[in-house]
């Protein structure tokens, strides 16, 4: 196995591994509606989890464009397509929250 289809390899993985961390997110969060858990509880858990959603997409789609030049297979292809939609996403969540605190202080 060549270094470039291990980086190809690390971009599906982090792909995968920010996908499940929406899920357990998305979990966390009916229960703390259905108030299962403890308000306390969920916002720690709930902010861990974002912060890895946040440094694994980074990662996922840094390596996805370092295996850019990997022969096509579909973990490449999965990679790159959700590792960019995450950054999209982070990108844009960073941009209104600064129009936000823009508008709130004119």
């Amino acid at each position: 196995m060549s270094v470039t289809q291990v980086k190809s390899n690390k971009g599906f993985k982090y792909a995968i591994l920010c996908l499940a961390l929406i899920l357990m997110f998305i979990i966390l969060q009916s229960l703390a509606n259905s108030e299962v858990i403890g308000l306390n509880l969920y916002s720690v858990i709930s902010g861990v989890c974002i912060l890895l959603i946040f440094f694994f997409s980074i990662a996922g789609f840094i390596f996805s464009i370092k295996g850019i030049k990997d022969p096509n297979s579909y973990k490449k292809g999965i990679g790159l397509v959700v590792n960019s939609i995450l950054i999209i996403l982070l990108i844009i969540t960073i941009v209104t929250n600064i129009l936000d605190i823009t508008k709130s202080l004119n």
